[in-house]
């Protein structure tokens, strides 16, 4: 069964928030970011604004492969993230 939208949504908001809490993560959860990132892009239904929220949390992934300090890149971030996991909250409540 393929993943949906929403389900990718979902992932996304427990990605961020973890980045979030725990102050740290992982290249390969950046990197799943941005794969997320590209596939949701492309959904006509997602509005402009979720669209230019999803650009943003795609720059905020791409940080260099051999980074050293990802979790200062994270903690540099924090308030994004709280705005972030916000609008795909909302967005995801809209939904149902």
């Amino acid at each position: 069964m393929p993943i949906t939208s929403n389900d990718q949504l979902h992932l996304l908001y427990d990605i961020l928030t973890n980045h979030k809490i725990d102050c740290c993560g992982s290249m390969s959860e950046c990197q799943q970011i941005q794969r997320i990132v590209q596939s949701l892009v492309n959904d006509q239904s997602l509005s402009y604004d979720m669209k230019n929220t999803l650009k943003d949390i795609y720059n905020y992934s791409k940080v260099p492969e051999n980074n050293q300090h990802l979790e200062h890149h994270i903690v540099q971030h924090n308030g994004h993230l709280d705005n972030w996991i916000s609008s795909i909250d909302s967005f995801t409540n809209q939904q149902f």
